[in-house]
């Protein structure tokens, strides 16, 4: 082989193990451009999660007083009807009472 070919030979792995080495430094490049861009859609997403469930867990709560609130109104009602129906009862016992007192 001459000297020019050798050279020429030379000279071509010296330029494909530059280009290689470039495309190497490139790709981790892009690595690393991937992986950040990966972790912030990975944050953005848990913060639309995050922000989601706050959402969800206000309005169940807001439900929940909502119903409690339903509840203790019924409650107080049926409350207040046993009383007047208590009262009723408690005259006629009275009157019962003092039937059978002055009755006798």
């Amino acid at each position: 082989m001459s000297a020019d070919v050798m050279e020429r030979i030379l000279a071509l792995e010296a330029e494909q193990r530059a280009l290689y080495e470039q495309a190497a430094a490139e790709n981790r490049q892009k690595l690393i451009v991937a992986r950040h861009t990966l972790e912030r859609r990975d944050e953005d997403g848990r913060r639309i999660i995050d922000s989601e469930g706050r959402g969800m867990l206000e309005a169940a709560e807001k439900e929940a007083n909502r119903e409690t609130q339903e509840i203790l109104s019924r409650a107080a009602e049926d409350c207040e009807t046993l009383k007047a129906d208590a009262r009723k009862r408690l005259d006629a016992v009275a009157d019962w009472i003092v039937e059978r007192v002055v009755g006798d």
